[in-house]
């Protein structure tokens, strides 16, 4: 029998409005907390991803993949606002049909690190992030995938990686 405590991941729910507590029984991951901390739903999608990547269901990929291109557009959508764009930035190659492209949200996050010896760095990581994203919208819209299991695992943990960073300076920041 399922602890009523536990939710369906069988993990104790984080506390209402304290965050998690990385040392508590939540069970929770480092990115989990994060995600939390910027909106709890998003946990959904990286746990409802999880889910699919280990199930047996015959559309699993479609599901893992669609799940986690949607947790980091809503994530980074969160952490990089239209509005705090817009005051950071007004050139115009930021934006596409008035709204900031990807690589600006991702530039904006990393603004505070985006200088001396990080610039070529974070120039390439952006690059490589938008190249990553791509795996993921094939994986969503192609009927049926030829993604080994290992490369699957590999993409659960790069985007892990990548949320995790961006996730990180955002906090040091707020």
């Amino acid at each position: 029998m399922q602890d009523p405590k536990r939710d369906g991941f069988g993990r104790y729910p984080a506390p209402l409005g304290t965050g998690l507590n990385p040392t508590g029984p939540t069970g929770w991951s480092r990115l989990e907390q994060l995600l939390n901390d910027v909106d709890p739903s998003l946990c959904k999608l990286w746990m409802g991803g999880d889910r699919a990547l280990r199930s047996s269901n015959s559309d699993r990929i479609r599901h893992f993949t669609t799940s986690l291109r949607e947790l980091w557009g809503h994530t980074v959508r969160a952490i990089a606002t239209d509005d705090a764009i817009k005051r950071w930035t007004s050139d115009p190659t930021h934006f596409h049909n008035g709204r900031p492209t990807r690589r600006t949200r991702l530039l904006h996050v990393c603004r505070d690190i985006n200088h001396g010896p990080f610039t070529e760095f974070v120039e390439k990581d952006v690059d490589a992030t938008l190249e990553f994203l791509e795996l993921f919208h094939q994986g969503t819209h192609d009927v049926s995938s030829s993604f080994t299991e290992q490369q699957l695992e590999a993409m659960k943990d790069r985007m892990e990686a990548t949320l995790r960073f961006l996730l990180e300076i955002w906090k040091r920041r707020s």
